[in-house]
């Protein structure tokens, strides 16, 4: 607040816990024995929601700013790395406390922290979203990281705002993966630029979650038969390994990491998805015939693993009813099932997409379709979307070629109103911006796209 109005105005406004003197107007940022003597609190201001409120002489830009510590490193989390180089321990503490059965989920947590600023990307920020919805209204704008990327008004005064509103987001958890700059990679101006598109990527249901069933030499060595047979062999090794979906040890395994999340690590949700590049039936006897290649690439498998993964709801709710076992609907179980009228209460949902094809109005008319034969099957619950945003890597020859559709993003997301509990999306970067200044040629050609999802979630 203090840098921009002085970047905007030349104003340098001084930063204190109570008014001092008789100053004209009071800013009170966050809450405050100040905002509490106006009735004002952050207590319902959940997902990165704020609230702005002026008054005669003062103006409040308030939502809650809670720090996401419990069990992090640096708080007596043994099984959580703070580093790469911490890895190595903190493996071996979650071995020592739980055994073999299962990897650990948590090794890349340390990842969300952004050790100069002191800030975790799952930290709330509502009183940032405030502050920035006003300098916004100011004619601020950072479009990119750093000082290349931002657009600021010349002004000589800055009026008191006649303003008294709530400001709540549509997508409650909005995500965006930069390849190469996540937090604890990122420079301060890389990072507060993500925090500036108002991010919260709390709420996420996870994916691929069976990884940590399937990756412990324990699994491979004691338990073969979790994997997928192809060929007369166990798959244990191709990307995490593959999964026997009609294996009644590996249902028992995965629900005995569920509810070890669950009771221990207070988790709303865990994804028991199939690891990725997942695309043929295995060759087992018990799995034989429940293939459906009739459906055609994108159901040839939807039936068999989402019958897993319904089982697997059914069973949590009768411990943990309120409770979420999850799986994306990827690839070769992207389409529903045709064997399940209604999924368990217990299982979470979400869609894989990618919204640049949708120019494309058969493609945008199948995804339209697949949703809502989602929400049927699923009386209605919210969803999640993962979306990919890759351009810049996917463009081959053409490198370096800006890929902007700002009106089929503003169409779809509006379109999804209603529909969606969040949003997670992977941002493809070049330039890992810790050891690199320079602006990003990639995020360049893409970054229009990053912040109109961001102001219309």
């Amino acid at each position: 607040m203090r840098t921009y109005i002085k970047k905007i105005t030349g104003a340098d406004l001084p930063i204190v816990t109570a008014p001092t003197g008789a100053p004209p107007v009071k800013i009170y940022v966050g809450q405050s024995v100040h905002t509490d003597q106006r009735g004002l609190d952050s207590k319902d201001l959940d997902h990165g929601a704020y609230r702005m409120k002026a008054g005669k002489d003062y103006l409040v830009l308030l939502g809650k700013d809670t720090d996401d510590v419990q069990d992090k490193p640096g708080s007596g989390g043994a099984v959580y790395p703070s580093s790469r180089d911490d890895r190595k321990r903190a493996v071996e503490a979650w071995h020592k406390k739980y055994g073999d059965q299962w990897s650990s989920p948590f090794l890349s947590y340390f990842k969300g922290y952004h050790d100069k600023l002191g800030l975790w990307a799952s930290d709330e920020h509502g009183s940032l979203n405030a502050v920035n919805d006003f300098l916004r209204s100011l004619g601020v704008e950072w479009y990119m990281p750093g000082e290349f990327g931002e657009i600021l008004p010349r002004l000589t005064s800055i009026s008191l705002p006649e303003v008294d509103k709530t400001v709540r987001p549509e997508f409650a958890m909005r995500s965006m993966g930069f390849y190469v700059n996540a937090p604890f990679m990122a420079s301060a101006d890389e990072f507060l630029w993500q925090l500036r598109l108002g991010l919260n990527p709390n709420g996420d249901i996870g994916g691929h979650g069976i990884q940590y069933m399937l990756g412990t030499e324990a699994a491979k060595k004691d338990h073969p038969e979790y994997f997928a047979l192809y060929g007369g062999k166990r798959e244990t090794e191709s990307r995490g390994g593959k999964p026997c979906c009609s294996s009644p040890g590996l249902l028992a395994s995965g629900l005995g990491f569920a509810r070890l999340m669950f009771d221990e690590y207070h988790k709303e949700v865990v994804s028991l998805m199939p690891t990725d590049g997942y695309s043929a039936l295995c060759d087992c006897p018990l799995c034989k015939g429940k293939g459906t290649p009739d459906r055609g690439r994108d159901g040839s498998l939807s039936d068999y693993v989402w019958t897993f993964i319904n089982e697997a709801g059914r069973t949590v709710a009768k411990t943990h009813p309120a409770k979420k076992v999850s799986c994306y609907a990827y690839g070769v179980y992207l389409l529903p099932p045709e064997t399940i009228d209604r999924f368990s209460s217990n299982v979470a949902i979400g869609i894989c997409q990618n919204r640049a094809y949708f120019h494309e109005s058969e493609t945008r008319d199948k995804y339209r379709v697949l949703r809502n034969t989602w929400l049927q099957k699923t009386s209605g619950r919210p969803f999640c979307i993962w979306e990919y945003y890759l351009h810049a890597r996917d463009n081959g020859n053409l490198e370096g070629i800006p890929v902007y559709y700002p009106h089929l993003i503003a169409e779809d997301l509006r379109s999804l109103k209603g529909m969606v509990a969040g949003e997670g999306i992977e941002v493809y970067c070049g330039i890992g911006s810790l050891n690199d200044p320079r602006p990003d040629p990639a995020l360049a050609i893409s970054h229009l796209n990053c912040w109109i999802t961001a102001r219309l979630w």
